[in-house]
């Protein structure tokens, strides 16, 4: 077929442009990708400074790691190798003569157990990492993913062969074919990408061809018929803008006789805009002020209540024989903070009062079940006092009642302004005071895994079992005799592995939330404008001529 104004000839049929092939990311890239995370980065510094604090000789060490890159099987070598041998990697800080050793080494062999910790979580992280970085290589190659263009059809083909007011006559008379003409040119946007449409522009057919995978002669098939489908794209929109600014300006200064007479559409000649004021249709919803029985139905709902009454339950049944007076007590005072407050206070000093505890007791001879109920005492009166402190903050704001999910989505966009996440990570901070003479490096491995539930999860056990792995115990022990500030560190310990737990409870369920899809429930929809109120009243044959 040939163009009546000289333009090049375009085949009808067959494929003009092929489907986009989809390329995996190479072992370099997807290496190159990991690195590039904060996450990443702030792991192998924390692995970086821990092992200064072990090895004489940390570049050694440093090499071993660049060696392995973004190999996660090799930090999970490592880790295996320094739990066992940690001398076999390099030598360690500090002297050692026979049963003595100097600071320097006991400090070293107490920051090694941290450090095969730390290449552990960091070959998880790697993990989870690659698995990201491929899911999202594939979603933008999901995204871009066009299907072939094929050539344009006969309609099309006898559309660009016309002149140009003739193509725009029978665009206008055709509704069918301005869509088939927007859909083409809509095919062709989505398969080309920017570098490949430069080509087109600057003719550069070697690059286009190279690009899309096609012949030198295809490609200048394809220049041609982007030409010609873009120039009458853009010729017909820019008749319907005239056409639009004609019926604006006619409707804006014959608005008030436009349910009188009916106007001839030839008569459209004006040539300005009206900006004019609406009123609301449908309001915005409001809130009203929140009642006494609002706050505890709502309350009575929100997620840490729950999640905290069920952690209170779960504890009940390992503190107590008979749990359900505790359950009986709490129901009844779910609402009052200062009756939780006492309560929580008393379970601390006398938890005998309110039921029997659990296991059995024979003078100074106690078995299994009672010895693990003492020990979780302090847990469960924690928790009751959590649950009071909970609703004393919704008490101080009520307004956190009527925001609903709206409330639920802040806190996941922001999670380190969230209430919750702020008291739990004092709590922990001021525990870790308690149980630990430098509570800083527990502190650091919470910021490294700030987001990340499931090391917090993995640190809560490791704190569980082996607490003066990760730092030195407060107090001081010599033999059987322990002062008060060790006994109270060791009592402390399971409260700080229950408090870090919680804090990855906390964390699960703001992802979780972060998932979920809101909808705007401040909405407001306008009354018709005059515009539009005049376009209404207009005839049905007026319309559809301005409107074809």
């Amino acid at each position: 077929m040939v163009n009546n104004h000289g333009t090049d000839a375009v085949e009808q049929g067959g494929i003009l442009i092929p489907e986009k092939r989809f390329i995996p990311l190479t072992p370099n890239e997807l290496s190159q990708e990991c690195t590039k995370r904060p996450s990443i980065q702030s792991s192998r510094a924390e692995i970086q400074r821990l092992a200064r604090l072990v090895y004489t000789d940390p570049e050694k060490f440093e090499q071993m790691l660049d060696e392995a890159q973004s190999d996660q099987h090799t930090f999970k070598y490592l880790s295996r190798l320094i739990t066992k041998q940690p001398k076999s990697v390099t030598k360690l800080l500090g002297k050692k003569s026979l049963l003595r050793k100097n600071k320097e080494r006991k400090n070293a062999e107490r920051h090694a157990s941290l450090l095969a910790f730390s290449l552990k979580q960091h070959a998880e992280l790697l993990k989870n990492t690659k698995e990201q970085a491929i899911a999202e290589h594939r979603q933008r190659y999901e995204v871009s993913k066009t299907s072939c263009v094929e050539s344009p059809n006969d309609s099309l083909g006898h559309l660009f062969s016309l002149p140009k007011k003739q193509q725009i006559d029978a665009l206008s008379k055709s509704p069918h074919l301005a869509q088939e003409l927007y859909n083409y040119k809509q095919a062709l946007d989505n398969r080309l990408s920017t570098s490949e449409r430069n080509a087109i522009m600057l003719g550069d057919y070697e690059k286009l061809s190279e690009s899309l995978g096609v012949s030198i002669e295809q490609a200048k098939e394809v220049r041609t018929t982007f030409k010609l489908t873009m120039d009458a794209f853009n010729r017909f929109e820019k008749s319907k803008t005239r056409r639009s600014k004609k019926l604006n300006t006619y409707l804006a200064k014959n608005l008030k006789n436009t349910t009188s007479s009916e106007p001839h559409i030839d008569s459209i000649k004006f040539d300005a805009d009206v900006e004019e004021k609406v009123d609301v249709l449908i309001p915005r919803t409001r809130s009203r002020p929140s009642t006494t029985d609002d706050m505890s139905q709502q309350s009575g709902k929100d997620y840490y209540i729950q999640a905290n009454l069920k952690e209170i339950q779960h504890l009940a049944k390992i503190v107590y024989a008979d749990p359900t007076k505790l359950d009986k007590i709490i129901s009844v005072n779910q609402n009052n903070s200062r009756s939780l407050k006492s309560l929580s206070w008393s379970i601390h000093k006398k938890p005998q009062d309110i039921s029997q505890l659990a296991g059995r007791k024979f003078f100074f001879i106690k078995d299994k079940t009672r010895r693990n109920a003492e020990k979780y005492v302090p847990i469960l009166s924690m928790a009751v006092g959590r649950h009071a402190r909970i609703l004393d903050y919704i008490k101080e704001n009520p307004s956190l009642l009527h925001q609903g999910k709206r409330r639920t989505n802040d806190m996941s966009q922001q999670p380190a302004r969230d209430y919750y996440i702020q008291t739990n990570l004092r709590k922990i901070q001021r525990l870790a005071k308690i149980v630990y003479a430098d509570p800083t490096g527990l502190n650091k491995i919470i910021n490294v895994n700030g987001d990340d539930s499931c090391s917090l999860r993995s640190l809560s056990g490791f704190i569980q079992k082996n607490p003066q792995n990760i730092s030195k115990l407060a107090g001081k022990k010599s033999f059987f005799t322990k002062n008060e500030i060790r006994r109270n560190a060791e009592k402390c310990v399971p409260i700080l592995a229950e408090a870090v737990k919680h804090h990855a409870i906390i964390l699960e369920h703001i992802k979780l939330l972060n998932q979920e899809k809101q909808r705007d429930a401040e909405r407001v929809v306008h009354f018709p404008s005059k515009n539009l109120t005049t376009l209404f009243f207009c005839h049905k044959k007026n319309r559809e001529k301005l409107y074809p």
